[in-house]
């Protein structure tokens, strides 16, 4: 297996080294726990509109300005499919995404840049952004480009990941699309790859992440268990041939009876039920591991394409990608919303070891949400366990040597939040798993800026890294952001 040096160190890890070969005796190196983290912020999903306009330049240089004072060492940019592609195949714009990287520069701050292959709507960040209007017009024509629930419902926030290799788009297929896209940024960006972008983000699926759109906002209520995304003909296709190959062509027909629907509970299906649910029969099995090894080959596809794009030619950036955080009905046998999503995590299995393989194998970055999350915090009735999930992915990276930064997955502004956020950062109490490579603060926005929340978020920066931050470092840092004005206030 490939080693790929200094990955840590490109975020600003000052001398942190990882091997993918290395396993416990990496996680068990004291600088690993105690070296600077560094801190990034997501800025705002709409920072560039669907006119490829920069959205609030003023406020947005204003507010950069103010995270760069307080010590924030950078912020994570959505760099949406939909607006560079907009216009027609490989048609690029980059003009306002170029102007935001010049922003972040002239801060002297680092980037991570996210690549959104999905499309976005966004609750409170006025972000509504679809794939690419041409290939949207390619589904109409041939819906089954999309993922399908069983009745036929078509997620369009991204496309089925049966059809990476497929050239049903003008003579290319997604994964040509992709890397046409990344190439294009790699040239566009090369005077800012390795220096001011320290990250790409490779976009995996729904929202970014490694998972199937399992949870769609028009149907879908929490604790549902979402349901299975496999009724595409492509999907349905390659279903076939793995039951085939097993000798059982009577496994192909589809998928698993009895599965509830997107708002039900384990206990309301036969499937996903406690007792005697037919997911642990030989059929559940063979199917749940064909769903998931079929997700973990896209990312598979996904990081590999990135890897010979941006691990080549000595430049220094860092390939990463996400996983999910489905923490409910944790508590349970079956874990049936994790299972809707793409991992076969139920009772006996380790969902996540066959995914952070992949990414060992990819030499890539693994992202992780639930930083702020705790137990004692979620509705009992739903069997959640956000620590012992983030625990279980940690556990396996560390296995396998890979790097695993972190993101919060709600909005809060509470010193509660921000100190278990400190203390799954660095993991003082588990000596056998490494501090994390960065965290990444969701997110940027005039919340963030008001007074009270100010104070705590400029805390929670002095105080990321209090191991190697000293008294004289900190009163300093004290006087330089005790900023009791709105930084936005400064544009109007």
């Amino acid at each position: 297996m490939k080693v790929r040096a200094s990955r840590g160190d490109m975020l600003g890890n000052n001398n942190v080294r990882f091997s993918p070969t290395s396993g416990t005796s990496a996680a068990s190196s004291e600088v690993l726990r105690k070296n600077h983290v560094p801190l990034y912020v997501v800025i705002p999903s709409d920072t560039v509109t669907s006119s490829n306009k920069v959205n609030r330049a003023r406020a947005l240089q204003a507010s950069l300005k103010a995270l760069k004072i307080v010590g924030v060492d950078g912020v994570l940019l959505h760099i949406w499919w939909g607006n560079v592609e907009g216009e027609g195949p490989q048609k690029y714009d980059w003009s306002a995404y170029l102007a935001v990287v010049k922003m972040v520069n002239a801060a002297g701050l680092k980037l991570q840049a996210s690549l959104c292959f999905h499309g976005s709507s966004i609750s409170g960040d006025s972000c509504d952004i679809s794939l690419p209007s041409w290939v949207l017009r390619i589904g109409e024509g041939n819906p089954d480009i999309f993922h399908s629930d069983r009745s036929g419902h078509r997620s369009k926030e991204c496309l089925s990941l049966a059809v990476d290799e497929l050239p049903l788009f003008e003579g290319r297929s997604p994964l040509q699309m992709y890397s046409d896209l990344m190439e294009s940024f790699r040239q566009t960006f090369s005077l800012y790859l390795g220096d001011t972008i320290v990250e790409v983000m490779v976009g995996l699926g729904p929202g970014g992440e490694l998972k199937y759109p399992a949870f769609p906002d028009d149907l879908w209520r929490f604790p549902g268990i979402g349901e299975f995304q496999c009724y595409d003909k492509y999907m349905l296709e390659d279903l076939k041939n793995q039951a085939s190959l097993m000798g059982k062509p009577e496994w192909g027909l589809g998928g698993p009876e009895g599965v509830g629907s997107y708002h039900s509970w384990p206990g309301e299906t036969t499937f996903f039920n406690e007792d005697n649910g037919t997911w642990d029969t030989p059929f559940g099995k063979f199917f749940l591991s064909w769903y998931a090894g079929a997700l973990v080959s896209h990312g598979d596809r996904m990081l590999a394409l990135a890897g010979s794009i941006f691990q080549k030619d000595d430049l220094h950036v860092v390939v990463a990608g996400k996983l999910p955080g489905v923490h409910w009905w944790q508590k349970t046998k079956a874990h049936a919303a994790e299972l809707t999503t793409g991992y076969h995590n139920s009772e006996g299995m380790d969902g996540y070891d066959l995914a952070v393989q992949m990414f060992a194998k990819n030499g890539a970055l693994l992202t992780v949400s639930c930083m702020e999350m705790a137990d004692d915090e979620q509705l009992a009735e739903a069997k959640c366990s956000p620590e012992h999930l983030l625990l279980q992915i940690r556990f396996a990276c560390a296995k396998y040597g890979v790097p695993i930064s972190g993101e919060n997955s709600l909005i809060r502004f509470d010193e509660v939040a921000h100190e278990r956020i400190k203390k799954n950062v660095h993991r003082v109490s588990c000596p056998e798993l490494p501090r994390m490579a960065a965290f990444t603060f969701f997110r940027m926005g005039e919340s963030l800026f008001q007074s009270s929340h100010w104070r705590l978020f400029v805390n929670f920066v002095q105080t990321l890294n209090k191991d190697i931050v000293d008294d004289s470092e900190r009163a300093s840092l004290d006087e330089e952001c005790n900023m009791s004005v709105h930084p936005l206030k400064a544009c109007t």
